[in-house]
């Protein structure tokens, strides 16, 4: 995960340590980023962030998984709204990251 945390920082991510990560996961960071969508979260009045949460999970046949979540969360109209693309591949992150980040900030935009 060390070359795709280099590559989310390389396309403008923050990288934050993953305090809430459960035991499982031995990935202990996230990455995000302040979206440019048009439409703002109705608690802080900013454009919503893209979370970027990987989880690496190692079974007890010595295999691991790699496996990403990317989210964006926001309030709207007094509830709160989670889109989400996951069980990516490192390999898919990176190839439609653009494409993920489009789809997500067009879904948070829906009137």
């Amino acid at each position: 995960m060390d070359e795709l945390k280099e590559w989310l920082i390389g396309n403008g991510y923050k990288i934050c340590k993953n305090s809430l990560a459960d035991k499982q996961n031995l990935c202990d960071w996230y990455a995000y980023w302040k979206t440019d969508a048009v439409k703002e979260c109705a608690c802080n009045n900013r454009p919503p962030q893209i979370i970027v949460t990987p989880s690496v999970i190692a079974m007890h046949d010595g295999t691991r998984y790699e496996i990403i979540t990317v989210e964006l969360a926001g309030e709207d109209h007094g509830l709160w709204w989670k889109f989400s693309a996951y069980s990516l591949s490192p390999k898919e992150l990176m190839e439609n990251l653009g494409m993920i980040e489009e789809h997500l900030v067009k879904a948070w935009e829906l009137k």
